[in-house]
């Protein structure tokens, strides 16, 4: 892969940071020949020298002859993002296409190592095309599946389309859940909250010697979504496996702290609690989405919506009331001329004035409303 030294546009149309380096080299000259006469010491550890760090580099040439030119930005971000990944990657292929991503890491390693204009991101290039390289399209692919997925990753990422080949690694998310019903194999993604314990109503119960044994019975299981484990062994050195018919997101008021459970739910993007004033998510296991259910007064994918009942129609304010918008609600008041509970007003001159005599006895206290 052909790289400059990048930063400032010259006018022949090179990117680069030669003035910066020449900069560097004159007033540090004796200090840049002694490191390089050290590094051939077997051992030695360089000192930290400063980069040149452009903004733009060359990435290489496409078919047509012309330069590719990358922002460094794009490396940095794609790093930030496959930070945040969970490690999901197959194994290295043999053959032509595994050699092919092993030079081009290599490639990368050497542009770090070489002291190279884009040594700033050559080691984050090289993470960046390991992970998405070799993320998993799903869990039932196979080796030749897996070459010729990377074989068209490996072009994508020659041609600089790292943002176009992000976006398509992270929309092939693996299913967390598959209950082995019809084709394929029973299996499921649990994450673990130590010392956790979903206090609802279990569907079953048994003793297993791990946590695997546990998760397998819950995902064969069709009304199972969690499970609790308990932490210490009984003389048989198996722990209880407690199944459950529901999750954490949709029981959140009974998941509580235990120094005796470790408690385990399904792989899902509930788990970021996407959904906003106290909606409940509802997640789709098998497919890896969620719907958010919204409490009354909200909308919107992750209500975040707050509905106004006032202006869509929706309150229950008297025609002589003033109807106020509030989060997730509304209040009525009536009107300067009215009076009443906002929902029923009456003119103040009117006639008919209701008032409450409070009726008192030893055992409780009634209103009674007369005329």
């Amino acid at each position: 892969m052909e790289h400059s030294s990048a930063g400032q546009v010259k006018d022949d149309g090179v990117m680069g940071c030669d003035r910066e380096r020449e900069d560097l080299e004159a007033i540090d000259e004796i200090a840049l020949n002694k490191r390089k006469d050290q590094t051939r010491q077997l051992g030695f550890i360089p000192g930290r020298f400063s980069v040149c760090k452009p903004e733009n580099i060359k990435w290489g040439k496409r078919t047509d002859g012309s330069e590719i030119v990358l922002q460094t930005s794009v490396i940095t971000d794609a790093d930030n993002e496959i930070a945040t990944w969970k490690k999901n990657v197959f194994l290295v292929p043999y053959g032509n296409t595994g050699r092919d991503l092993i030079d081009q890491v290599t490639s990368h390693i050497n542009d770090w190592n070489n002291d190279a204009n884009c040594q700033h991101i050559a080691l984050k290039a090289a993470f960046v095309l390991l992970a998405v390289g070799l993320q998993k399209p799903g869990p039932k692919c196979k080796a030749k599946e897996h070459q010729e997925l990377l074989s068209k990753r490996l072009i994508q990422w020659k041609d600089g389309e790292i943002n176009k080949l992000l976006r398509e690694v992270d929309d092939e998310p693996i299913k967390p859940l598959n209950r082995g019903t019809g084709e394929g194999i029973a299996y499921a993604n649990f994450e673990p909250h130590k010392f956790s314990y979903l206090n609802i109503t279990g569907i079953g119960s048994d003793l297993v010697l791990k946590d695997s044994e546990c998760g397998l019975t819950c995902a064969t299981t069709p009304s199972c979504f969690s499970f609790n484990l308990g932490v210490l062994s009984a003389f048989t050195g198996k722990v209880l496996c407690e199944l459950l018919p529901s999750d954490v997101f949709n029981n959140s008021d009974k998941f509580v702290r235990s120094q005796n459970h470790h408690h385990y739910s399904i792989t899902s993007p509930c788990t970021s609690w996407p959904c906003l004033n106290n909606g409940t998510c509802n997640a789709k296991y098998e497919d890896y989405g969620y719907v958010c259910i919204c409490k009354r007064g909200f909308r919107g994918k992750h209500c975040e919506i707050d509905i106004d009942e006032c202006t869509e129609g929706l309150h229950t304010c008297d025609k002589d009331a003033y109807c106020n918008n509030t989060a997730g609600s509304y209040m009525c008041a009536c009107k300067a001329a009215f009076h009443g509970d906002g929902e029923n007003c009456i003119p103040k001159s009117s006639d008919f004035s209701p008032f409450y005599c409070v009726v008192r006895d030893t055992n409780k206290e009634v209103s009674n409303p007369s005329k």
